[in-house]
Order: C-alpha cells, then structure tokens, then sequence
C-alpha cells in the first residue's frame, strides 16, 4: 500500500468518526469547530503571506488530569469551519500550527484577503505566534486557555502587532462531549477577536 492510499485512508476514517454525532469523543484526535463571524470588513484586493508558529513554552496541550484520559492524542485535530449555525465543513486532519493557519486563511478569505504562497508574490508577511493552547478539567468544570500573537509587516518597514488571549470554562458533566464544545468556543473567540481593519492600517497595507 502507497504513502498517499495510507493517507486516504486515514483521512476517510477520521472524517467518518468526526461525523458520528452519538460517537464519544476519539481519544487520539481533538474536533474543533471555528465559526466565522457574522459579519466581515471589506479589506478585498490585500493580499498577505500567512505563516503559524508554535512558540509555546509547555508542548503538551493537555493538564495532568487530561493526559490519561488523551494518552492516546496523535496531535492532529478535526477542524470544521462553520458560518452561522451550520455543522461546517470538515477541513482535518490538521496539527496545531495547520489548526491556526487554516482558520485564519478562512478568516482572510471572509474578508476579502487573499492568502498567497511565499514563492508565488512579494506580499505582506503576518505571521500567527501561538504561545499557549491549553486544556484540562478538574472535578467540576473543563476549562481551555488560548494566547496567541499577530504580527504583519506592510510597507516603509511598519510592523503591526496584536496579542488575543481568551479563557473558556465550561460544567463538567460526566460522559459528555464538552472539551470538544469548550475548546471550540475559546478557538472561535480567539481567532475572531483580531481586529483586520486596525492590524492592516497600523502596518499600513
């Protein structure tokens, strides 16, 4: 069996186990679901050079009351991306950088920016740097913690930074699916929080 008829098949099975609703939770995947904002700024004709990177301090995602429970995790997430109430669309198996960059080129693409490649154009650089992305739970409650930083550099050497923060907590119920429900709600809260109109006016773009 080829590379690439491994990769189908993997990609089959993970799409088919995100797609059982009445399934627990897989121990070595995380679903995620990002939905877009309602609304979106007009930023049509820019164009940037997207790049994710990890700059964590900690590697593992998960607390220690987590880890057994996820021994398992291979790294990879189902991501589905989501406009309005709609389930989304399922664009997984991704790591944790694809996990942000892919939300964010949909981001991007909402508001009319073009995500172009590095060796295709001479573009803004902005650069998505994850410095934490942590989840756990304790008796009662399932809490998830995402930081991150953007930086765009634009013309004359102007360099536009933003950092987001976000704190999810959610009940702990026993067999439940709520560290899917609560690290998607802090993923979307975060990702949506980044203002485009001021980061593309601060570096000048």
């Amino acid at each position: 069996m080829g590379p690439s008829l491994r990769q189908t098949i993997a990609a089959v099975l993970l799409l088919s186990a995100a797609s059982s609703l009445g399934a627990c939770a897989s121990t070595d995947y995380l679903p995620v679901r990002y939905q877009l904002p309602s609304s979106a700024p007009d930023l049509a004709a820019k164009q940037v050079i997207l790049e994710a990177v990890d700059q964590r301090s900690r590697a593992d995602i998960f607390g220690p009351t987590m880890r057994q429970t996820f021994r398992h995790f291979t790294g990879n997430f189902a991501l589905r991306v989501a406009q309005g109430d709609e389930r989304g669309v399922l664009l997984g198996p991704v790591n944790l950088t694809g996990l942000f960059r892919e939300a964010m080129t949909k981001r991007l693409n909402a508001s009319g920016v073009q995500v172009v490649d590095s060796t295709a154009i001479s573009a803004p650089r902005m650069r998505v740097i994850l410095t934490r992305f942590a989840l756990d739970h304790d008796s009662t409650k399932w809490t998830a913690e995402i930081d991150y930083r953007v930086e765009l550099a634009g013309a004359d050497s102007r360099q536009a930074s933003q950092t987001i923060s976000a704190t999810e907590e959610r009940l702990r119920l026993p067999g439940s699916r709520d560290a899917e429900r609560v690290i998607s709600d802090v993923f979307t809260v975060t990702i949506n929080r980044l203002d485009l109109v001021k980061l593309f006016a601060d570096a000048g773009v």
